[in-house]
């Protein structure tokens, strides 16, 4: 998803949800000028910051990216199936959780520098 969809589709939800960009900035952590920033698509936007706008209005993060996610049998599953200790299955939802945040970040990262290449492509053909 390119930059500037991104921030749209943020924009859109805020707005839905009847939120302020304030309250939003607050949410994410930012000032209220860089959150203006965000959803314009001249600010880079984190996962982490992505998942706590999610979390913030009640729905998945794929709500916001696009993203669809397919279900894989996970450690901790695997864990509980096998009857492993409740301390390692801490262990394991927190890995997995670890290796979820980077794997999603990975993938916006590509999905973004996919549309600004196409975005690129583009304007050189309009020249």
């Amino acid at each position: 998803m390119k930059r500037e969809a991104l921030a749209r589709r943020i924009r859109e939800l805020r707005e839905a949800y009847k939120k302020t960009q304030e309250e939003m900035a607050g949410v994410v952590g930012i000032s209220r000028q860089a959150y203006i920033r965000l959803e314009k698509g001249a600010r880079e936007i984190a996962f982490v910051e992505i998942e706590k706008i999610a979390d913030y209005l009640g729905i998945p993060y794929t709500d916001i990216t696009g993203v669809d996610e397919t279900e894989e049998p996970s450690l901790t599953a695997m864990c509980r199936n096998q009857g492993c200790s409740q301390d390692m299955l801490k262990v394991f939802e927190r890995a997995e959780r670890i290796l979820g945040v980077f794997s999603a970040q990975e993938r916006l990262f590509y999905r973004v520098r996919e549309g600004e290449e196409r975005q690129a492509e583009l304007d050189g053909n309009q020249t």
